[in-house]
């Protein structure tokens, strides 16, 4: 078994616990996020705008458990935007099957280079 450093341990633990985590230095530190049909537009689409304090384009999204996937939705796109003034990430997926539930209910595990924190998911209505 792999010991862990206590450093590692703190921030896993918070990423468990309030998800969201602060970027450390240089390390690889991703954020777990909620995402509900206040996120799904009227074309009934899934777009988000998750701040991140961080203009990188590189970024990576996971879906986790969800309520969703019976309408066997697109993998996650992750695209970088700046939004109402922040810095962050869009994470998008489109319905192929039919539309997604009233009381969808999908967890993502985002990732963007230089991220400061994972902040609260918003409606992304932008370009």
């Amino acid at each position: 078994m792999k010991a862990i450093s206590l450093r590692t341990f703190v921030y896993a633990s918070a990423l468990l616990l309030m998800g969201s985590a602060a970027y450390a230095g240089d390390e690889f530190v991703a954020g777990y996020v909620g995402l509900n049909s206040s996120h799904v537009n009227a074309d009934g689409n899934l777009w988000a705008f998750v701040p991140t304090g961080s203009s990188s384009g590189v970024c990576l999204a996971t879906p986790n458990d969800s309520n969703g996937y019976g309408v066997g939705p697109s993998p996650v796109i992750c695209i970088p935007r700046d939004f109402q003034g922040k810095k962050g990430v869009v994470l998008s997926m489109i319905p192929y099957f039919g539309p997604f539930p009233s009381d969808l209910v999908l967890w993502i595990t985002v990732y963007q280079r230089g991220a400061k924190f994972y902040g609260t998911p918003v409606l992304y209505s932008g370009p």
